[in-house]
């Protein structure tokens, strides 16, 4: 039986991928997770794994390698330059793609040498070529480390986005160069939206087939192709390239979304995605596939193809089992529009209401909210809303395509805050084509006043327009008023032997509301909402930068007299301590600081990178309720201290990445929780050597996984 891995992929270029280092992984498949610091477990992956297992395939895990390093949204490319360019999202950062696919041609490693192609490429980003240098290079380092502890890969399938798509190709590049490579499948909405990205990732072998739009049927078929050793070339939902060189692609039948099995997130460590401001532990589901308008800004739309809703009583049952099968508080609804039909949002309030399912949920709306409605989904528990509204100029909505007025859109946010929300996000797109300084600035302003009656419930998420090849404006730049440019001659013949495919890719377009307009509607949108005093913490903001670096402490405060400092190691892995105020004052070189700290730990991660081990999402809510595992390790992200000062019989255990979640323990389960971070114990002798009350603390609070 092959070994199967299902990747997840990260945007800022750690991708995900699950291992056990005792046992081997399940048959192999291999999956990747979405491109920022994920505010939910990636449903696309739990919904994988449920279908495959509801089809008799319970080949796959699940590895998220998002968390073993920093957090950043897309380090290596921006959509906005320094003077207001405004960079095509197809192949967004092609010089850097371009040199990885050279590399792998010429069987070299991947470097990025400091030419005048580069240095222009990253001064008009405004990126500083020597952290971009250094960065690829960790990042190299990281995956090369991380994939080599999972020594058999058969089948493996990535999920890619535009922010993670130069990260998949340098994993994927890692694992070609094994002497037994995987079969490689990438699916998501980059490859599927930029025929390009698909299209160089098979030219080059990155890739043996690209998987378009939903994945579930399409993965268990290619799959059962290999397992079987037959030809994939006719599987339906596929783009593959033939002996010729042509690419062929075929189409899938949609799903029905009443026959979706529920999903599947016992192999996903869900309490390590939690790090979202809100104090909830929340899991994502859908109630739809797609989307009833179709923006001319919006490419969502078409990856989904056509708009296609569940019945509202299928939906409240796997609500219903999620809640019974997982420590949960509340519910994400990831639909492109939850009220894409208004009745099925009413219905499933009321349905919620009436069954007495006792969870906090939000979603993504159309500005078509009446009072009546935002009263009785906020009674039901609705108390998060991320409303489309882009604009409250009627004019530039008309070019949008949005089918609202901005006295709709008004309505909808005013009927929301009306009815006690806890929180309302407004979108809103700087620089549109057709738009005016004059009509942004109107909606900034009413946006704005808005924001400072309610600073603790509303805030406006910032989407600067971009172009990518499945919008449909893309395909009518002109009428906009946009002009395009492609990639100059010098950036093709980094490789030329992919100009075939590159030689048509965008770089800029200019022309209406672009250049100094969309860069000062986008200052201005950032200022919207600022006040004097901290607002609600966004899960929505995407940040460019790194939250952790290398040489230097990031703090977050802690109970207990402890400050948690992370910092990233030169490999590239998440590190942290436990640190108190005095040691955050000592001076002196960091590495010899960061041992003499380290040295006063119970459990802390040292300088190898982490050791990967099958991860656990199913954390009990009580002993009973846990199925008995063989054995159990501790998570790799837990890091224990004794507290400071006379209270020395106790230690302070926190996780890493999800610092909210930490205990104080004895000393008596000091010598078992150390041995569990170095390998798995039978579960027996752990519940032997560990009192009921910490054991069931430790399992609620995923400190253990189940092996």
């Amino acid at each position: 039986m092959p070994a199967v891995v299902l990747l997840e992929h990260l945007t800022a270029g750690t991708i995900c991928t699950q291992q056990m280092h005792l046992k081997p992984l399940r048959p192999n498949l291999l999956s990747i997770v979405p491109p920022y610091a994920s505010p939910v477990p990636p449903l696309g992956s739990a919904s994988l794994l449920g279908y495959l297992k509801a089809n008799g395939c319970d080949d796959f895990d699940f590895l998220d390698l998002r968390h073993y390093s920093s957090h950043a949204y897309a380090p290596t490319y921006r959509p906005t330059g320094m003077f207001g360019e405004t960079y095509v999202v197809d192949v967004p950062d092609l010089p850097i793609v371009l040199r990885l696919l050279r590399s792998f041609d010429e069987g070299k490693p991947f470097t990025v040498e400091a030419d005048a192609i580069f240095e222009n490429y990253c001064l008009e980003r405004g990126i500083n070529s020597h952290y971009l240098q250094r960065y690829l290079a960790q990042l190299d380092r990281f995956l090369a480390d991380s994939l080599s502890q999972v020594p058999q890969i058969d089948f493996i399938g990535f999920t890619t986005w535009s922010s993670n798509m130069l990260t998949t190709l340098m994993a994927a590049a890692h694992l070609k160069r094994r002497p037994r490579p995987p079969f490689i499948v990438l699916g998501g909405p980059q490859v599927t939206e930029s025929q390009n990205s698909a299209r160089l990732a098979l030219q080059s072998g990155l890739a043996d087939s690209i998987a378009l739009g939903e994945g579930e049927e399409t993965l268990l078929a290619l799959f059962e192709s290999f397992r079987a050793g037959r030809q994939i070339s006719a599987t339906p939902g596929t783009l593959i390239r033939d002996q010729s060189g042509s690419f062929i692609a075929t189409e899938r039948k949609l799903m029905r979304l009443a026959t979706k099995p529920l999903p599947d997130f016992s192999r996903i460590p869900i309490l390590d995605y939690q790090g979202h401001g809100l104090p909830l532990t929340l899991l994502p589901f859908e109630i739809s596939r797609g989307c009833t308008d179709k923006c001319t800004f919006c490419s969502e739309w078409v990856f989904w193809r056509q708009f296609r809703s569940d019945s509202v009583e299928h939906v409240i049952s796997d609500i219903e089992a999620l809640a019974a099968a997982y420590p949960i508080q509340g519910i994400w609804f990831i639909d492109s529009l939850l009220n894409g039909v208004k009745s099925r949002l009413v219905g499933l309030a009321e349905a919620m209401l009436s069954k007495g399912v006792k969870l906090k949920w939000g979603g993504f709306m159309r500005a078509d909210i009446d009072e009546e409605t935002a009263r009785l989904i906020t009674r039901a528990g609705c108390d998060l809303a991320f409303l489309g509204v882009e604009s409250l100029s009627d004019e530039t909505l008309d070019l949008m395509n949005k089918r609202r007025t901005s006295a709709q859109n008004l309505q909808a946010i005013r009927a929301l805050l009306d009815a006690g929300m806890s929180r309302v996000v407004a979108g809103v797109i700087p620089g549109f084509p057709g738009d005016t300084r004059k009509r942004f600035m109107a909606t900034a302003l009413q946006l704005r006043e808005i924001h400072i009656q309610h600073p603790e419930r509303f805030r406006v998420n910032v989407e600067p327009f971009t172009v990518s090849p499945g919008q449909p404006l893309y395909a009518e730049l002109d009428k906009f008023g946009l002009d395009s440019a492609r990639w100059t001659d010098d950036v093709l013949d980094i490789a030329p032997r992919y100009r075939n495919i590159t030689d048509d890719i965008l770089c800029t377009v200019s022309g209406s509301n672009q250049g100094i307009d969309r860069l000062g509607e986008l200052r201005v949108a950032t200022t919207i909402n600022a006040v004097n005093k901290e607002t609600i913490q966004d899960p929505f903001a995407y940040s460019t930068s790194e939250d952790i670096s290398v040489g230097e402490f990031s703090f977050i405060p802690l109970a207990c007299g402890f400050l948690l400092g992370r910092f990233k190691s030169p490999g590239g892995f998440r590190r942290a301590l436990l640190v108190t105020d005095a040691e955050r004052r000592e001076s002196g070189a960091f590495d010899e600081l960061v041992e003499r700290i380290a040295s006063q730990h119970v459990i802390a991660p040292g300088r190898t990178p982490f050791i990967l081990h099958r991860r656990s999402g199913s954390a009990a809510k009580t002993l009973a309720e846990m199925p008995e595992p063989a054995s159990i390790m501790l998570s790799p992200f837990a890091l224990c201290r004794r507290l400071p000062g006379e209270d020395q019989n106790r230690s302070l255990l926190v996780n890493i990445v999800n610092p909210v979640l930490n205990i104080i323990v004895a000393d008596t389960v000091l010598p078992i929780l150390a041995r569990l971070a170095k390998e798995p114990v039978e579960w027996s002798v752990a519940r032997s050597e560990i009192d009921e009350p910490t054991l069931a603390k430790l399992l609620a609070r995923g400190f253990l996984d189940l092996v």
